[in-house]
């Protein structure tokens, strides 16, 4: 299985180098491709480039159509787009202190109120997607309630000596052995 995607598996190797880890985002994406409730969050962390590219990959996984960017999770309003949404993608900066209840209910499967900005009527759903997350940083905020549900993914590797502008799109080539080698994982 290795072979079908190689420029994913290099770009992996790269990136995250650790073997456990990949082992884990490989599970983490198979558990979104299958379409399975998620009650882990992904949070690619760290000082080191790929975590963008990473998650555009995994959005067009689930296609671009489903996922969305609410990186606020304080008030109904900013809940809306998350109703209809398989996979929302936070980039950057995310205060989890803040947000740290807001968070657990929402990956613990608890009913949310939503409506949008002008919209007297709040609705009520429960979030069935999966929440991804990317920092540049150390997190400072360590809640313990948020301990258990955030899959963290270091991205330690060093800066490669010439940067590949068309990565990107290479990978994206390769998109259907990827979910391939996601659904592989974790057997």
């Amino acid at each position: 299985m290795k072979n079908e995607c190689p420029k994913w598996i290099k770009f992996l190797k790269e990136v995250v180098g650790d073997d456990v880890a990949i082992e884990q985002l490989r599970f983490w994406m198979k558990s979104l491709v299958a379409g399975e409730r998620m009650h882990q969050a992904l949070l690619l962390v760290g000082p080191g480039l790929g975590k963008s590219t990473l998650a555009q990959v995994v959005a067009q996984m689930v296609g671009s159509d489903s996922v969305s960017r609410v990186d606020s999770f304080l008030k109904t309003t900013c809940l809306a787009p998350l109703k209809n949404s398989r996979l929302n993608i936070c980039e950057e900066d995310f205060n989890f202190s803040r947000c740290s209840a807001r968070l657990k209910s929402i990956m613990g499967g608890d009913t949310q109120l939503s409506r949008y900005p002008y919209q007297r009527v709040a609705e009520e759903f429960v979030f069935e997607g999966a929440l991804l997350f990317t920092h540049n940083g150390q997190i400072k905020e360590q809640s313990l309630s948020l301990e258990g549900r955030l899959l963290r993914i270091p991205f330690e590797g060093p800066a490669p000596a010439q940067l590949n502008f068309e990565l990107r799109d290479e990978l994206l080539a390769e998109l259907e052995q990827i979910k391939s080698w996601a659904l592989e994982g974790g057997k």
